[in-house]
């Protein structure tokens, strides 16, 4: 029986891009004007969105430009909350957001 020359299969995974993406999916559909989704179906998508921006914002802690691009996309959902839930719902989002984030994301607001 012959050998069988085993090596590892390497891929490289951008799991910060994978977590925008999925933000900006869940930030579609939330906000998707042609959906008859609830306040609370609202409410679930936009904390999936904001937790995911926030994951990607991190792992992309490296690369400024890619941080950027999870942060404006944060500020987009917080945004939302309010648009979609009102102030209740924007005070939620911003209760998840880190302590160490809140001056900027307030000063954008």
């Amino acid at each position: 029986m012959a050998a069988i020359d085993r090596h590892p299969i390497t891929a490289t995974f951008d799991l910060a891009a994978t977590h925008n993406n999925l933000a900006s999916a869940y930030h579609q559909a939330a906000t998707n004007r042609h959906g008859q989704s609830d306040s609370g179906q609202k409410s679930s998508y936009l904390e999936a969105a904001l937790g995911h921006y926030l994951q990607a914002f991190q792992g992309w802690s490296n690369q400024i430009e890619f941080q950027d691009a999870a942060f404006s996309g944060l500020m987009q959902t917080v945004r939302s909350f309010y648009e979609c839930l009102g102030l209740q719902g924007q005070t939620k989002a911003l209760s998840k957001i880190p302590p160490q984030m809140l001056p900027i994301v307030m000063k954008e607001l």
